[in-house]
């Protein structure tokens, strides 16, 4: 079933050698500590010495601005704080002490780290009373030396300290910065730029005088079964703003990163603030004290000149000030375009195999070969891709079955030639239809957001308001009711206010959401935007037409998909995604007769009035039925429909008891909604867990730890699946057909750089479908159609905007499917072919596949709609 012809290289290096080194070791006073701990009680009051102590804000600090220092271990009532700095190198001991006086400054007697309400930094006199105290005993005498340890960090390809997975990459970026690499026919200099990350010279590489750097960003991931370690390799570009055309200071969002060359080889990042009674961005005021302490012989220009001209802060040299481009800031513009041809991936990727191997003597040579999917993705689709036709019928049959029969109402609130276009366009989707109704509304909630007195940056008030005045004038419904509504984008509401929220967006949907109605955003500006690309694609073609006929020629006719205001039916499809709609895959043999589960486990989540914390979402899609089910602590006891689900989440934003909601969230939900829905019916299930972190702190078995613990039946599978720390799941003991897939995405799985074409090795192949290396798979996305087989290996977005597509890849792992020797196999890869195949299912992305199958996409949408 392997084709061993085709394959791709993950840009992953085995960690296959034992691997020892020194560390560093500062101990944490005992009389600093109990200050520090009487000092947190008075200032916050719900605070538990055996809870850890607030360390974030300041190993931020100390582990951004010191060389060498890698990580601070918790602190609390009873941890051991003989190691509580972990160090690569010695211990600047002095610019720790003046560092920590520098944080407790800023974070309990001026209160600007403060982001929490219950706290009283800034403003209580016994906390700076006591703040005081600390400060006094910060001194080097009451610190003791600092200790050396030698530590195992690899054995047998195993991650032996948790240390290991910040110290591997120091190790490497310290042993490669200074020195020489090549792109492009250019010689370059690395420069260090974090503790995890290269950056070549700033002033090597521009267009049309627009500078940007390669960068190279290190980490140690782990694979299952065994949990064994790998070198991650990423490479991307970061372009830097080079000029300012306006001379005008735009505004920056808070905690932008920016650079500062401290050295030859060393670059140290830098945060900003927004200044609200200067209404510009400064330098945030802990990294410029602490920048003074660590640097004191590197001067720090104002931030404001270096953005009103930044060409003359790059010159490669001490004392440049790069700061990252983005898009959409006035007046700031690039040529540059980001991307990364395969081949600088390839050239990065070659450079640090050999510095790993010169360091560590590691050789290692990663290949996921090709697998040919079983399950192949027949769907009865309602959207003609050729000609932008509905098949309105089928349409019609998958609503019905999403809202269960029920009568849905189209509300729309926009007018003019916007109410005109939603119209004609839903008119493709509802034809003669007469069970549902389509309502046009004059009622306008877009203005922005009143300010009070009383406002501050989330301006509750305005919020309050704006919700209050929906729910009066709007009548409450009990029947599903999408309302389209037109509004500015989110710029547009910032330009009036840069420090006061004044966006109504969330107020709306949780005013509509507290009148029954699920809310669908559309802006002014992409509809127009989308209205001046058809216009000038219409001028376009009559101009070619006419050169056509001139010529004796006849032009071919144009996709009618071309005229479709793309902004207008984006919307339509994600309001017909929240109501659940789905296409129909009846006719998938390998689909049909499934249930399909994602398990998605959302992060904490801040709302106007708290923070709700981690809480899972289960999103279950029958196959025959085509309908999605979906239950949440924070919606109901039992399954809801999809759209009902968003309803209650929408309402979240003007809840104020937050307390009762945190209450709400059961530890063992997962387990009994699992235990429900594998004994419910016969029906065959296939369970997707998203393997972000909450997930995996949640669901304890999906670890990689947990799975290299956990005992493994033949095919080297979980049987007995740990959910919760006591309760566990056995898949063996279920008579029907489980599948359990573990997906994870981002950061934590590698890219690639595809084969060497066979026939011409200056170009690689396009590449896509499933790969495996040894137990896991993994999924890319499909070669878009106006994309050749192959390509130059120079291509990339930057200068090939329209023929590239670097397509990420995400890593599936099968942790139990059931089977016995002579079907389990196939049955593995039909399990995995399926999760590829529900990337490519959602009504919304059809030309592309999301990142995550439908169920688990469709869990994460609904997390939007928590403000």
């Amino acid at each position: 079933m392997t084709n061993y012809r085709s394959y791709i290289k993950p840009m992953m290096i085995e960690i296959n050698q034992t691997i020892k080194d020194t560390i560093y070791y500062l101990s944490l006073p005992k009389v600093i500590k109990e200050k520090w701990i009487e000092l947190e009680r008075k200032s916050r009051a719900t605070y538990n010495p055996k809870y850890y102590l607030p360390t974030k804000t300041l190993e931020e600090q100390l582990c951004t601005f010191l060389n060498g220092v890698i990580n601070m271990n918790p602190v609390s009532e009873t941890t051991d704080d003989t190691k509580w700095l972990v160090s690569f190198k010695n211990i600047n001991v002095n610019i720790v002490v003046n560092c920590f006086k520098i944080w407790v400054q800023e974070f309990y007697i001026n209160g600007a780290l403060n982001w929490d309400y219950k706290r009283k930094n800034g403003e209580d006199d016994s906390v700076r009373k006591l703040a005081n105290e600390l400060l006094a005993l910060l001194t080097i005498e009451n610190f003791d030396r600092t200790i050396t340890e030698e530590i195992t960090l690899f054995h047998e390809g195993k991650a032996i300290d948790k240390v290991s997975f910040k110290l591997y990459p120091l190790r490497l970026v310290n042993e490669s910065m200074g020195k020489s690499i090549m792109f492009n026919g250019i010689e370059t200099k690395l420069l260090y730029s974090s503790s995890n990350e290269l950056t070549t010279d700033t002033k090597d590489f521009h267009h049309k005088n627009d500078y940007f750097s390669y960068v190279i960003k290190l980490s140690v991931q782990t694979l299952p079964p065994e949990n064994k370690a790998y070198l991650v390799v990423d490479v991307s570009t970061r372009r830097w703003i080079s000029k300012n055309e306006k001379g005008k200071v735009p505004y920056l969002p808070n905690n932008k990163n920016c650079y500062i060359r401290v050295s030859n080889n060393r670059l140290q990042v830098m945060q900003t603030e927004y200044d609200k009674n200067r209404k510009e961005n400064v330098w945030r005021s802990v990294d410029f004290a602490v920048f003074k302490e660590s640097h004191p012989f590197n001067d720090i220009p104002s931030f404001t000149d270096v953005l009103t001209q930044p060409e003359n802060f790059n010159f490669g040299k001490i004392g440049d000030v790069l700061i990252p481009y983005e898009e959409g800031l006035n007046g700031i513009n690039t040529s540059v375009d980001s991307g990364v041809a395969f081949v600088d991936r390839d050239t990065a990727f070659n450079f640090i195999l050999d510095q790993v191997h010169l360091l560590d003597q590691i050789n290692s040579n990663v290949q996921a070969f090709h697998v040919k999917k079983i399950a192949q993705n027949k769907k009865i689709d309602f959207e003609s891709k050729s000609d932008g036709g509905i098949n309105s019928t089928v349409f019609m049959e998958q609503l019905e079955k999403a809202l269960h029969g029920e009568k849905l109402t189209i509300e729309i609130y926009a007018k003019g030639e916007m109410r005109k276009s939603l119209l004609n366009q839903l008119h493709k989707y509802f034809k003669d239809n007469t069970k549902h109704e389509i309502v046009c509304c004059d009622d306008v909630f877009i203005n922005e957001l009143q300010k009070t007195e009383m406002s501050k940056k989330e301006n509750i008030p305005g919020f309050e308001k704006r919700v209050a005045e929906i729910t009066r004038r709007l009548a409450f419904v009990t029947t599903p009711t999408l309302a389209i509504i037109a509004i500015h984008d989110e710029q547009n509401y910032k330009k009036s206010d840069y420090s006061i929220n004044v966006d109504p967006k969330d107020a709306i949907r949780a005013g509509f959401a507290t009148t029954g109605r699920l809310t669908q955003f559309i802006t002014f500006e992409k509809f127009e935007n989308e209205v001046q690309r058809i216009r000038e694609s219409d001028e376009k073609y009559e101009i070619k037409k006419r050169r056509a006929e001139e010529n004796g020629q006849k032009l071919q006719a144009r996709s009618k998909t071309d005229r479709i205001n793309q902004a207008v039916n984006g919307a339509i499809l994600d309001g017909f995604r929240q109501l659940g709609v789905v296409f129909n895959y009846e006719k998938n043999k390998h689909l049909r007769g499934k249930k399909i589960v994602g398990v998605h486990v959302c992060n904490f989540k801040k709302t106007k009035y708290g923070t709700i914390p981690p809480f899972p979402i289960i999103v279950t899609y029958d196959v025959d039925r085509s309908q999605i089910m979906v239950y949440s602590d924070l919606i109901d006891k039992v399954d809801v429909p999809y759209w009902k689900g968003i309803l209650t989440l929408s309402k979240l934003a003007a809840e104020r008891d937050i307390l009762n909601i945190r209450k709400s969230i059961s530890s063992t939900t997962v387990y009994r909604r699992l235990e429900r829905i594998i004994n419910k019916d016969d029906k065959d299930v296939l369970i997707i867990f998203d393997a972000n972190r909450p997930t995996r702190n949640l669901i304890k078995g999906i670890s990689n730890s947990k799975i290299a613990e956990a005992e493994k039946n033949e095919f080297n599978q979980i049987e007995k699946m740990l959910i919760t720390e006591d309760r566990l799941i056995d898949f063996s003991e279920v008579e029907k057909q489980v599948s359990v897939v573990r997906i994870r995405r981002n950061d934590e799985v590698s890219s690639y750089i595809p084969m060497t074409n066979e026939s011409d090795q200056n170009k690689y192949k396009q590449v896509s479908g499933i790969y495996k290396y040894e137990h896991v798979y993994y999924s890319i996305d499909g070669r878009p159609q106006h994309e050749s087989k192959v390509y130059n290996k120079e291509t990339s977005k930057s200068n090939s905007p329209k023929s590239f597509s670097h397509r990420n890849m995400v890593e599936l792992y099968p942790i139990y499917v059931s089977g016995d020797k002579e079907t389990h196999e196939k049955n593995e890869i039909i399990a995995i072919g399926i999760v590829d195949l529900l990337r490519n299912a959602s009504i919304q992305f059809t030309a592309q596949k999301t990142v995550l199958p439908l169920p688990l996409h469709l869990a994460v949408k609904m997390v939007e709609y928590i403000t």
